[in-house]
């Protein structure tokens, strides 16, 4: 993966993390797991409802990904976003994970697109339930415990061009990653 220009940040480069709530994440996408007011089926042995319609993206193939985040510093100084594709993270296992947004730019195909800062937000996901990004939206993901699993849910031509980059050093086609300066996750208010 290529660096891009270290991108400009409104002062101070510091990113309050939040509750996650459908209402707080709708620029970005929906949230995995909360029942519907209606429409919940109720079998003899489970209650199920629908959740979310995936957009993999004109012809493409949905891939599941098995993910790992490993506990790092909450200190973003890249952000990505996918071109074609919706992806969702799903927990595994209950491990909180935080998660960093910034809105989808009107068209993710064109060139020079750049992540707008001013609106950026950052979330928990504690594990109870996961989230879909619209595609084009601008994220990263922070393990806060020594292992965060998550199912990824995007499209398989996504994971392959990004392997490729990270393997080749090359700059992945359907993917788009600014590196940054440092944007610090501050945690004060979650009582962790």
């Amino acid at each position: 993966m290529s660096d891009h220009a270290v991108l400009p940040l409104p002062a101070p480069a510091r990113l309050q993390v939040e509750r996650l709530t459908q209402e707080a994440y709708a620029p970005f996408g929906w949230v995995i797991g909360d029942p519907p007011a209606g429409g919940v089926i109720e079998g003899p042995s489970a209650l199920f409802f629908h959740a979310h319609d995936f957009g993999v993206g004109a012809g493409g193939e949905v891939e599941l990904v098995w993910a790992t985040y490993r506990g790092q510093k909450p200190i973003a100084e890249k952000i990505e976003m996918h071109r074609l594709t919706e992806q969702a993270l799903i927990p595994v296992g209950a491990a909180p994970m935080l998660h960093i947004v910034a809105p989808p730019n009107a068209d993710p195909l064109a060139p020079g697109i750049l992540p707008d800062f001013s609106q950026a937000r950052a979330f928990l996901l504690d594990g109870s339930r996961g989230i879909c990004m619209r595609r084009g939206t601008w994220h990263m993901h922070f393990g806060i415990v020594e292992a965060a699993t998550y199912m990824i849910i995007t499209r398989r031509s996504t994971t392959d061009d990004l392997s490729a980059a990270i393997q080749t050093g090359s700059e992945p086609a359907e993917t788009v990653i600014y590196k940054t300066t440092p944007i610090l996750l501050d945690l004060s208010g979650l009582d962790l």
